[in-house]
């Protein structure tokens, strides 16, 4: 339970009087502003957006110098629908110190909201001359793009956004989701795999995993074919090629069709085969994570949490009421052990993977 009860707005008011009549004011914080600020915070969890921005007024009245004040009324503006507001709120602070690339992504994110697609794109290149590494703003511009119907466009600016953050999560979900033709069937699933280990909202975990449950249907499907056949070989290199060409020599561990049990057979062959030949010249933290799971002897449970429910309900039912509690002791491990990319895991280039196309800016 929350420590703080949240106070009727009338009483909020009543201690912004006070706090003006003792001289707490244009100061950067103190015990009683702190107090208020968590009452805003938690009207805004709450969806009363209309008490927030009351009491975010306040807090600005008695502490103008404080920007974060400010940044977080731009956003219950923007939870709104109140566009214009979050704009006229957020714009002036962008030549401030204290300034985010959270307020660059609200003011873009309103822009875009009324379809005005080219302030956003250029709002997202301001934010980024200052917040070049922010997953958050790539982020912002896939949408962006995204909505205009530029999946390519959107897909490389998910990429983007990895190479540049990587320990930010919601490029990799966006990233696997995406129908944009260009995109790559084989880094979809290794980005919609890290992202499910990652730190992250669980909603729509269990659309995911059906969506990798698929899609190694579809990559042995392509690999299958005759410039599968001719064009993936691990002697290549190209840290793509290598891979696909291990997952075509396995292709016989999938002959039999589609399934969480093939799924484990072919993908511990595939991390022993990795391990022994390129642990050291191409590594890779998801597949260290998944020696880590082999070594720790989770590998098998760990697929059928992540394919298992995916295949078959009833299947995964029987599998749990057999293995009783021991889904429960992996999850218990799972949630210790967080994977967290690292840049050096991006040879996701624009070159392998759009084949030597023009890539979109």
């Amino acid at each position: 339970m929350n420590k703080y009860r949240v106070l009727p707005i009338t009483l909020l008011f009543s201690i912004t009087l006070l706090l003006t009549a003792q001289g707490i004011f244009a100061q950067e914080t103190s015990p009683e502003l702190d107090i208020m600020h968590q009452h805003a915070r938690e009207y805004v969890k709450m969806g009363n957006y209309k008490d927030a921005e009351i009491t975010y007024n306040q807090l600005i009245a008695l502490s103008p110098r404080k920007i974060e004040y400010n940044i977080e009324l731009g956003n219950v503006y923007y939870l709104s629908g109140s566009y214009g507001q979050a704009i006229k709120t957020l714009k002036p602070l962008c030549p401030k110190p204290g300034m985010t690339a959270v307020a660059y992504r609200l003011i873009a994110a309103s822009y875009a909201a009324q379809k005005l697609y080219k302030t956003a794109e250029k709002t997202i290149y301001l934010g980024l001359s200052t917040f070049p590494q922010s997953g958050l703003l790539y982020y912002e511009r896939g949408l962006e793009y995204a909505a205009r119907s530029d999946k390519e466009a959107a897909w490389n600016a998910w990429l983007d956004g990895i190479r540049a953050e990587p320990g930010f999560n919601a490029n990799y979900k966006a990233a696997a989701e995406t129908n944009a033709a260009e995109a790559d069937i084989m880094w979809q699933l290794l980005y919609g795999e890290i992202y499910l280990n990652m730190e992250h909202d669980t909603a729509g975990d269990l659309a995911l995993k059906a969506a990798l449950y698929a899609g190694w249907k579809n990559m042995f499907d392509e690999l299958f074919t005759d410039k599968g056949q001719s064009i993936y070989n691990p002697a290549s290199g190209s840290f793509t090629n290598v891979c696909k060409g291990i997952f075509k020599n396995l292709a016989p561990v999938m002959s039999d069709g589609n399934s969480t049990e093939n799924l484990t057979m072919m993908r511990t062959r595939f991390i022993t085969d990795w391990l022994s030949k390129y642990k050291t010249t191409l590594p890779y933290t998801l597949f260290s994570y998944q020696e880590t799971l082999l070594r720790e002897g989770w590998f098998d449970i760990y697929n059928e949490w992540l394919f298992g429910e995916a295949e078959s309900k009833n299947q995964y039912g029987a599998w749990n009421k057999f293995h009783e509690g021991d889904m429960a002791k992996f999850l218990t491990w799972h949630d210790n052990h967080i994977l967290i990319p690292v840049a050096s895991d991006g040879y996701n280039t624009p070159a392998e993977l759009l084949n030597g196309k023009k890539k979109k800016r």
